[in-house]
């Protein structure tokens, strides 16, 4: 009937062509969706339509004209004229040379109506049956169904369906109809059902066994788009195991792992206890040399990062930067912070952030010169610090405190004292941290002049002094067993509002009971003690007690030998 009809509506097309002499008005076609590329991401899929209908447009030529047209329909064209168009079995449509070369052909999309009556019968029996054959029985009963990827299309796109009757009825429409056996439905059926608001894991791993089953038996109806949903899916619920166990299986379903797989595969791996596999994942994406965008790559060297691999973070950039997958540059910086961590990774740090950093950002500069400091390798903290006052960025008071630490320590003490000058000359007002830090390096060395000059300096830097601070001179001239200068700094300190914490009284007393025999200072400080609410320790006590007692015992031992020479 409808191979008729379209031979019908063909042969006058062709008369209307012949009659007006190959006008150049253009003849549109009207032909199914089999020969249109459809607008789903996935390749391959053109919906298909039941049955196969051609119509020409209305020519422009008056009525007469037209009449004149349907008698040469009759008469104008003989039986082997029409054997010239033909029409395949509804999927191939072949055109005579009577159509002339240089004829447009505009091909318009056929708009296939689907049965609202045995839509809304499908639909239902989704919705009311309770297990799979009661569903498959509903849906065999609808008489006439037809069963297309309009059809298919509708019902997945249906709100409220469960995902078991979604997936049943799939299976139903693949046993039913290889027409919407295709890769795209399958795509759409995990799209639809990923993309649900109350999309929960027990689904997930319900979605993932039919994927599996319907790929075992036919790889080529499961696309990557799929499976990197699905494992985007199981990260999304923390199944890391199984989100790896689709990785896997890749391979089996006949598809080949893009950058967007590894990407999702190895942040679905979130957890550290993890990391191990992902560095095998890590592996597979570099052999491969297939790496997503540059953002992405990012994501993975802060997942390796996060989890102690900076070898493996390091190992990604370069090669992603290689294949022109550059990561932006918070991602290098965050890569650079880690790398300074670790003793090992430090010089690398340094050598990646000399070559390939380009950025403004003090962080990555600070980070290396406090691993440098910590490894001892003072002249390249120094150099790195050099090259940020030459050409930037500018180094702040941390940078400067760093290096400052680490050369006192190091005992580089005069190299110290330039650095605060510096700091001073470029306009940055060095904290009192600094100037502790090389006053405890002179005063442990015993240069208590050079310790209560940078003192000095501190006071003018500063309106007021810490507690820390004059602590450093205190203990410094209690080594060098200076009690009065100590003892002037300790009341220095109270008269400016810095009142003596429990530990500073402790510290002077027993520096005058050991040292200086001074037991009456000493109780001077623990009566003090008392009226400030501070409890001494009773060994402390004791040992003021220890110090007066032996002192009255040697002034006994010295009036009995001053009588014994008198007798």
């Amino acid at each position: 009937m409808w191979r008729s009809r379209a031979r019908a509506c063909l042969l006058k097309s062709l008369q209307n062509l012949s009659y007006h002499h190959h006008s150049p008005q253009k003849n549109i076609l009207i032909i199914p969706k089999a020969f249109v590329v459809s607008s789903f991401a996935s390749p391959g899929f053109a919906p298909r339509c039941s049955s196969l209908r051609f119509f020409s447009v209305d020519s422009p030529t008056t009525g007469s004209d037209q009449n004149s047209g349907s008698e040469a329909d009759e008469t104008g064209f003989s039986s082997e004229k029409t054997d010239e168009v033909q029409v395949g079995g509804g999927n191939e449509v072949s055109f005579g040379s009577d159509l002339a070369e240089d004829d447009t052909q505009k091909i318009c999309l056929e708009e296939v109506v689907v049965d609202d009556e045995k839509f809304v019968s499908a639909v239902d029996a989704l919705m009311s049956a309770d297990s799979m054959d009661v569903l498959w029985s509903k849906l065999d009963e609808i008489e006439d169904l037809v069963i297309n990827d309009d059809f298919v299309i509708r019902v997945l796109q249906t709100n409220d369906l469960s995902v078991a009757s979604m997936i049943g009825f799939i299976r139903w429409a693949f046993q039913k109809s290889d027409l919407v056996k295709t890769c795209a439905v399958l795509d759409l059926l995990v799209q639809e059902i990923c993309g649900s608001a109350t999309f929960c894991w027990n689904e997930a791993f319900t979605l993932w066994d039919f994927v599996r089953f319907v790929g075992e038996d036919n790889s080529s109806l499961v696309s990557v788009a799929t499976l990197n949903q699905i494992i985007a899916s199981f990260a999304k619920f923390g199944k890391y195991k199984v989100a790896m166990e689709v990785f896997d299986k890749f391979e089996d379903l006949g598809c080949v792992c893009n950058g967007d797989t590894y990407h999702l595969t190895i942040l679905a791996l979130g957890k550290r206890s993890w990391a191990s596999t992902a560095s095998r994942v890590c592996a597979k994406m570099v052999s491969e040399k297939m790496f997503p965008d540059g953002e992405k790559v990012g994501d993975i060297i802060k997942f390796f990062c996060r989890g102690g691999k900076v070898d493996e973070a390091l190992m990604v950039y370069k090669m992603a930067t290689e294949t022109g997958k550059c990561a932006p540059p918070a991602s290098m910086e965050y890569l650079i912070h880690h790398m300074s961590l670790k003793d090992d990774t430090v010089l690398k740090g340094l050598e990646l952030l000399e070559d390939e950093y380009s950025g403004k950002s003090q962080e990555p500069f600070t980070s290396i010169i406090s691993g440098l400091c910590r490894i001892k390798d003072h002249k390249n903290a120094r150099k790195l610090l050099d090259r940020m006052m030459e050409s930037g960025p500018s180094p702040g008071k941390g940078v400067f405190n760093i290096v400052i630490t680490a050369i006192t320590k190091a005992g580089e003490l005069e190299d110290a004292v330039a650095l605060l000058k510096i700091m001073d000359g470029r306009g940055l007002k060095p904290d009192i941290r600094a100037y502790n830090v090389i006053m405890s390096g002179f005063a442990k060395g015993g240069q208590m002049d050079e310790a209560l000059k940078i003192f000095q300096n501190a006071k003018t830097t500063h309106s007021k002094l810490g507690r820390v601070s004059y602590h450093i001179l205190t203990q410094g001239y209690n080594r060098m067993e200076e009690f009065e200068s100590s003892l002037k700094w300790f009341y220095e300190m109270k008269e400016e509002g810095l009142q003596p914490n429990l530990d500073e009284y402790r510290k002077m007393i027993q520096s005058l009971c050991l040292k200086a025999l001074d037991w009456r200072t000493a109780e001077k400080l623990v009566e003090e003690m008392k009226e400030n609410g501070l409890k001494l320790d009773g060994q402390t006590c004791g040992l003021v007690a220890a110090v007066k007692q032996l002192e009255s015992e040697e002034m006994a031992k010295a009036g009995l030998a001053t009588t014994l020479q008198g007798s």
